[in-house]
C-alpha cells in the first residue's frame, strides 16, 4: 500500500487548504478533470477525474496499489485530512475543524471558520462544485492568522 507513514498530511485547516489548491492545479495541469462528485477514477489513457482530495492522492502518491478509486478507509494515514479538505471545498469550515479534532478555545478561532465559510459559499459555484481558488487561498490566509 503506498498510503504509508511517509505521506503525511498536516492537521492544520489553512496547510490542507493550500495543499489542495496546489494540488488541484497541478492535475489540471498534467490534465486530470476536477469533478468534485467522486473522489477519483482513472480512465484507459491513465488521466483521472478527481476532487480536491483526491487530487492530492493522486499527486502524492497516496493511493493504495490496484485501486483506483480513492476511499477514504484505504488512506489510513490521512483520511481526517482528506474528510477536512473536501468539508473545507463544501464551505463547512467548522465541519473540516470537527473532522481533525482541532481544539477551538478561542472565539477568534471560531469567527474565522464561520467567516472563512461565509467567503467560500459566497463564491462558491454548483457547476464546479468548489469556490474558485484565489478564495480559498485567502481564506486560508485568514485561518492561518488565528492559528487554524
Amino acid at each position: 500500500m503506498k498510503d504509508s507513514e511517509n505521506t503525511v498530511l498536516p492537521y492544520v485547516l489553512s496547510e490542507l487548504l493550500i495543499i489542495a489548491v496546489d494540488e488541484s492545479e497541478a492535475a489540471v495541469a498534467a490534465g486530470h478533470t476536477l469533478d468534485m462528485a467522486i473522489w477519483l477514477i482513472r480512465d484507459d489513457s491513465g488521466k483521472c477525474a478527481v476532487c480536491m482530495a483526491g487530487a492530492v492522492m493522486l499527486n502524492r502518491d497516496m493511493l493504495p496499489e490496484g485501486i483506483d478509486v480513492g476511499l477514504l478507509k484505504h488512506t489510513k494515514h490521512s483520511r481526517h485530512q482528506l474528510s477536512a479538505i473536501d468539508e473545507m471545498r463544501a464551505g463547512r469550515f467548522g465541519h473540516a475543524a470537527v473532522s481533525l479534532r482541532l481544539d477551538l478555545s478561542s472565539d477568534a478561532m471560531i469567527a474565522a471558520l464561520e467567516a472563512a465559510s461565509d467567503k467560500a459559499l459566497q463564491h462558491y459555484s454548483n457547476a464546479t462544485g468548489h469556490a474558485p481558488f484565489e478564495i480559498y487561498r485567502e481564506v486560508a490566509e485568514e485561518l492561518k492568522n488565528v492559528g487554524l
